[in-house]
């Protein structure tokens, strides 16, 4: 039996592995998720900030400057004015680390924010790349930010995905002839960005990857819940547990 095409990304795959009732409750009945958390405001924040400052330099502004107007634009702005005046003594040394990595390395930001997608079987992939970079006429860089703690948890499955959208699909048009290095730049990390590349058989494994969570997905008519240490941060912590209560299904996370 052929299942209808499915429309993913990899935020979507990474939250039906870590909890298919997360999933179900996000995407599928679509319930607003909490905005109070530190490291979702954090984390926007300054993706916001960086997305601003990496437009400001593509127009041509020196990049203290650009980074000194963006910061106080995002901070100022409608979205995080009362939200984010306790993190900032935290964040400031982030972006200033980060001034002093692009005058070192002088990368030459010519996207931000690039959507793609393209069309694997019966799945669509979709995704929006954080920043894309010149390095020469011949290669760019694919950059994702990264304010987590711990980068253990990270991927390659992200950038690889990231690397078909730009080589094979959406924006090949403009990308799909140039060389493609990408790289997570770890903010909490002393910038750290290690390059990946990756071959051809890589990216059919992370085809391959998507391909299997798009069947569980699809084939899934019980939405188990995956009890952890991380149920209590969770945006959908109280239905889950209230309803699980109700219909039976379990009524408290396995440690907490």
């Amino acid at each position: 039996m052929v299942r209808e095409p499915i429309r993913l990304s990899v935020s979507k795959i990474t939250t039906y592995k870590s909890c298919p009732k997360k999933y179900y409750y996000r995407y599928i009945e679509k319930l607003p998720v909490c905005d109070f958390w530190a490291h979702l405001i954090i984390g926007n924040f300054v993706h916001d900030t960086l997305e601003a400052w990496a437009r400001r330099i593509m127009n041509g502004e020196s990049a203290g400057e650009a980074m000194i107007a963006a910061f106080r634009d995002t901070a100022l702005s409608s979205i995080y004015k009362h939200k984010v005046e306790k993190f900032l003594p935290e964040i400031k040394p982030w972006l200033k680390s980060f001034i002093l990595h692009y005058e070192a390395q002088r990368f030459d930001p010519i996207a931000v924010e690039e959507e793609f997608n393209f069309k694997y079987r019966n799945i669509t992939m979709v995704g929006r790349i954080d920043r894309i970079d010149s390095i020469s006429p011949s290669k760019i860089r694919i950059v994702d930010y990264k304010t987590t703690k711990n980068p253990n948890y990270l991927t390659d499955m992200q950038l690889g995905i990231y690397n078909i959208g730009v080589k094979y699909g959406s924006l090949s048009g403009r990308y799909g002839n140039k060389d493609v290095e990408a790289c997570y730049v770890l903010l909490r990390h002393d910038m750290r960005d290690t390059p990946y590349y990756f071959t051809m058989d890589q990216l059919i494994h992370f085809l391959d990857e998507a391909e299997s969570a798009a069947d569980q997905i699809a084939g899934d008519t019980t939405w188990e819940t995956k009890p952890s240490n991380l149920c209590q941060s969770c945006d959908f912590f109280i239905p889950c547990t209230q309803r699980g209560n109700e219909e039976g299904e379990w009524g408290h996370c396995d440690g907490l």
